[in-house]
């Protein structure tokens, strides 16, 4: 049930949204690019990010000292349902 929990609150905030709209259209991202584009601080972008990687949602890698995130292509049963129900409707 804490799993459930997790998806659903990761995914019940408009920012977040954005950002799963926009790394399912663009692959991939760093902190800063997302920040600009769902425009909000670096700082807040940050937390959404991990909110959303902690729900499985996301993988991160660091590539030059940036933190790079994309959309986590083994996701499976809830979590793969969501995000296409997502791709639809953004």
């Amino acid at each position: 049930m804490k799993k459930i929990e997790k998806i659903f609150k990761a995914l019940a905030n408009q920012k977040r949204l954005e950002m799963l709209s926009f790394l399912s259209k663009n692959r991939s991202a760093s902190v800063g690019e997302l920040a600009e584009k769902i425009k909000t601080s670096v700082k807040s972008t940050s937390k959404h990010l991990l909110a959303l990687y902690h729900a499985d949602f996301l993988e991160k890698e660091r590539v030059h000292g940036l933190t790079i995130y994309s959309l986590n292509d083994k996701v499976s049963g809830m979590e793969s349902l969501l995000l296409n129900v997502l791709r639809k409707h953004f």
